[in-house]
């Protein structure tokens, strides 16, 4: 890993959940918004940063409008390197399906909403930064359309100079079509401006 030269707001931890309670649902609320393109194959990861560990028993992401019948939405947790970016993958838990024809871990049959994967063993969240997201799958015409939103605003980092009032909220990886990449890349990866956002449901509190 290269050094990286971190910005006075990287170095400020993003914000905190309201509320790290057993039972809590948790989830980000920054720049809430919809999108229809955030491309079939698209890792998209984003910074989570919390004070204190704690277990979750399900994991989820929402969907406002179906894609094509075998559309999924693959969720993904990754471990940071240490320098600001993610690293070897930390919880695959399966996909919410996105379209009529329940490809997925969580059939759906199409119809939008909130949807949580049950995990089968308690996960812990670890002290400090770790990386969430999903990549959309199994589209050949039409995505679907993915709740998307951000934990907080994120200084990210790149080899190239930077675009006149370009914004970067987390890190991709392309063309993932199949299994989840393990480790996530190296850097550097391409910056996004919009991630599926993830729900959390804590289970408890170390």
């Amino acid at each position: 890993m290269p050094d990286i030269e971190f910005s006075a707001q990287s170095l400020i931890p993003p914000n905190i959940p309201a509320t790290i309670v057993a039972g809590a649902y948790i989830q980000p609320q920054l720049s809430l918004s919809t999108n229809a393109g955030l491309g079939n194959g698209s890792l998209r990861l984003q910074p989570f940063w919390t004070p204190k560990a704690f277990h979750i028993s399900a994991i989820g992401s929402e969907f406002t409008a179906a894609g094509d019948a075998a559309s999924l939405l693959v969720l993904a947790g990754y471990a940071d390197t240490g320098y600001g970016f993610p690293g070897a993958i930390s919880l695959n838990p399966g996909s919410i399906s996105t379209g009529t024809g329940n490809a997925g871990t969580i059939a759906t049959g199409g119809t939008p909403g909130l949807y949580m994967i049950p995990l089968g063993t308690a996960f812990q969240v670890p002290a400090g930064l770790s990386w969430w997201g999903g990549v959309i799958q199994g589209v050949t015409v039409t995505q679907p359309t993915i709740r998307c939103a951000l934990w907080t605003a994120f200084s990210g980092a790149s080899t190239n100079v930077p675009a006149p009032g370009i914004t970067s909220e987390g890190y991709n990886v392309p063309s993932i079509t199949g299994p989840l990449p393990n480790p996530f890349g190296t850097f550097p990866q391409g910056g996004i401006g919009a991630c599926p956002r993830i729900t959390f449901l804590v289970s408890s509190v170390p």
